[in-house]
């Protein structure tokens, strides 16, 4: 997946993972998308967990996610 950010037209290539979770963004809570994550994977809910919040306020401040989403 390929994201696109206005307006300097920066794009970002997401690996499988960040694809899910972006796709997992669809109102659900980190909570939720770090449960779904977790079991997909088979890993450790704490460093999913880790990793998915720091992912997502990446996204934030980049503005490809809002944090209603």
């Amino acid at each position: 997946m390929v994201v696109v950010t206005l307006p300097g037209l920066e794009t970002r290539v997401l690996n499988e993972v960040g694809a899910r979770v972006v796709e997992l963004a669809d109102g659900r809570t980190l909570g939720e998308i770090v449960e779904v994550v977790a079991s997909e994977l088979d890993a450790d809910r704490e460093v999913v967990r880790r990793d998915v919040r720091a992912f997502v306020l990446d996204l934030v401040r980049e503005r490809v996610l809002s944090e209603d989403a």
